[in-house]
């Protein structure tokens, strides 16, 4: 385990998913989506992976004091504040390689801004605030937080999914989870908290408290969390980032119930393992999609150690935890290519609007290789006994 986890921090620093090369400026410090392996190409830079990037680094950086860690963040940092802040106050969402390929809904000149890629760079900045105290970094946060409660946050609690700054209009469809608003919104509740800690403005902290009170709505009793509004399925990916935001505002709220109802939402994934330790990536219908992503590996075994450890989960469930860390390992690139090898694959992309249609993805993928990394340490360290959980630094 240790050597395998090595492989993944190495890949992390040293592939080339993170942009360090001088002459690419625009996209410098920023962090690739995937790298593709039939392609030999990076895809597009992301704002979205470029806020988990910096948790992840800083997480490293708490354990080992390495000092590249928290370079390498701060790298991450400035390039969403230098290349891809909006004059809005928001962030841009990926700067796309080839721009043939560029979508409209995403691309940097598009004038679209997400919610949720919003809360992610919104996390990490606050993460590497907290670090270096560095006001730039608290100034930026505070935009982004105002820009969420300000532009973003409807009457009832939850998220607009995207609003366009071009066409003053918001942009939410009904054609992925991630289009229109969701519990999975609730992880924006983790920066909105930091920052309420640090400011001590009530705002950031009601907005989050309304978040999580939205996302309950979406909850069935069984602890399945909904992801398509009108046929009432569940993608498991955003259903584990609802659990991962009620997990986090519980803790920094002291709110029982949202652990629990956290701690449910899990129960319910693992329930639905497969034989050979998989997670199923969707639930359509009535019945599971057997179809593996190893960023959905990962959110479950991370969200699984840490339920135990909080004696939120029985003990029954350790067994489950032990066939999923072996799965989730098999996702590992041992390719001799240094672009590659130590990364994880990301699995299938199942395409809900066209009768679960299933395509293997021939790459290796930075934020399914961020969670999957950090799930592993959270399992070896339970596993040994000496479990370090920062509730601060969840990726």
């Amino acid at each position: 385990m240790k050597d395998k986890l090595e492989l993944a921090k190495n890949w992390l620093l040293h592939s080339g998913i993170q942009n360090l090369d001088s002459n690419s400026l625009e996209v410098k410090g920023g962090f690739n989506s995937w790298y593709d392996i039939d392609n030999e190409n990076y895809f597009y830079t992301y704002s979205e992976i470029t806020g988990y990037a910096i948790t992840k680094l800083l997480y490293l950086y708490s354990l080992e004091k390495n000092n590249l860690y928290l370079l390498r963040a701060t790298l991450a940092a400035e390039w969403l504040l230098d290349k891809a802040s909006h004059k809005s106050g928001g962030i841009k969402t990926r700067y796309f390689f080839n721009k043939e390929n560029a979508q409209e809904l995403y691309d940097f000149s598009s004038g679209i801004i997400h919610s949720f890629d919003n809360g992610i760079a919104l996390n990490g900045l606050m993460d590497l605030y907290n670090v270096t105290k560095e006001e730039r970094y608290l100034t930026a946060s505070k935009m982004i937080g105002d820009m969420l409660i300000h532009t973003m946050q409807k009457p009832d609690g939850g998220l607009y999914a995207s609003y366009s700054h071009k066409e003053e209009t918001f942009k939410d469809s009904e054609e992925k989870w991630s289009t229109q608003s969701g519990s999975f919104h609730v992880k924006v509740c983790m920066g909105l908290l930091k920052l309420y800690e640090i400011t001590k403005e009530s705002k950031y902290k009601q907005t989050a408290i309304k978040l999580c009170d939205y996302a309950l709505k979406l909850q069935e009793k069984d602890g399945r969390f909904i992801s398509f509004i009108k046929e009432k399925d569940t993608h498991i990916h955003p259903h584990c980032y609802s659990a991962e935001g009620l997990l986090f505002a519980g803790l920094h709220l002291n709110n029982k119930s949202y652990l629990k109802i956290a701690a449910n939402a899990v129960k319910w994934v693992l329930d639905h393992q497969m034989g050979d330790g998989g997670i199923p990536s969707m639930y359509v219908n009535g019945r599971s999609v057997n179809h593996e992503r190893s960023d959905v590996l990962a959110q479950t075994l991370r969200l699984g150690v840490i339920m135990l450890n909080l004696e939120l989960l029985d003990k029954k469930y350790e067994e489950k935890l032990d066939k999923l860390a072996s799965r989730l390992l098999t996702f590992q690139s041992t390719s001799d290519n240094l672009r590659s090898n130590g990364g994880f694959f990301y699995g299938h992309d199942v395409d809900y609007r066209n009768n679960l249609k299933a395509d293997k993805k021939n790459h290796v993928n930075s934020w399914c290789t961020m969670f999957a990394l950090q799930a592993l340490t959270f399992y070896k360290q339970y596993k040994e006994g000496n479990f370090k959980f920062d509730k601060n630094l969840l990726v």
